[in-house]
């Protein structure tokens, strides 16, 4: 037999072997095992995670911008794992315009001041505030809205607030020593216990205002402006100013 008429290698079965064994030429193929794939409850707590972290590091922008990421990474997922071809990309496209919007809207909500239009700076604080116990200087009266404030123990001593609007306020104990308080309000207001030795009274309208120990000690005050029952209950010698005078002296 001449080399042009040999048969071909045998292709199946190795002799001797077991039925479906590759032959001699044939490479023995192993199947590829399956990637495993995350449990789906790890993302929740690790997109809580990672938002805590931006937040930690990079303050509320950076936790807002993780958030948004999130949701889009989300969205993503969802048409990634129920869609294929021009449906996936849509919702390809549709995650990365929501995260656009989720982020630009908490963005805008948390007034970041890099991002959100400055407003007018107000020159009056609205009331009412706390400010108990503490120490108010000229210049923070004067742009304070004190109607309705909390002024338990606040010092306002040797302060200029001639016809203050200080109606509803809450401030026994509060001090006013030396205070000029001419024409000021204090209708409905709460002053017991409160010191206003020394401090100029003229004109101060304490309709409805409780004064029981209230120190007046020094004070120009008219006390025919005031009920007896609210003068009798008055701690000090109070100076009567002169009749019809509307300044305070040395004013």
């Amino acid at each position: 037999m001449t080399q042009a008429e040999q048969p071909p290698a045998p292709s199946g079965p190795a002799p001797g072997g077991p039925p479906g064994a590759p032959g001699v030429n044939q490479q023995a193929e192993e199947p590829t095992p399956p990637p495993k794939d995350w449990p789906l409850w790890v993302w929740p707590p690790l997109a809580i995670a990672l938002i805590a972290l931006a937040g930690y590091r990079f303050g509320v922008a950076g936790a807002l911008t993780s958030a948004a990421s999130t949701v889009a990474a989300l969205v993503f997922v969802v048409g990634d794992f129920l869609y294929s071809g021009r449906r996936r990309r849509a919702f390809a496209v549709l995650a990365v315009s929501l995260g656009i919007l989720v982020l630009t809207a908490l963005l805008w909500q948390a007034k970041v001041p890099w991002f959100r239009h400055p407003t007018a700076v107000q020159s009056v604080t609205p009331g009412p505030i706390d400010l108990r116990g503490a120490t108010v200087t000229q210049a923070k009266a004067a742009r304070l809205d004190l109607r309705g404030a909390q002024l338990s123990g606040a010092v306002f001593d040797g302060l200029v607030l001639h016809g203050k609007q200080m109606e509803g306020v809450a401030a026994s104990g509060a001090s006013f020593r030396g205070a000029d308080l001419s024409f000021a309000s204090f209708r409905g207001a709460d002053l017991d216990g409160a010191d206003f030795s020394y401090a100029c009274l003229i004109g101060t309208d304490f309709t409805g205002a409780l004064l029981d120990g209230a120190n007046v000690s020094h004070a120009i005050l008219n006390l025919h402006t005031l009920p007896k029952s609210v003068v009798a209950k008055l701690i000090g010698v109070s100076i009567s100013p002169p009749a019809h005078s509307i300044k305070c002296p040395n004013r």
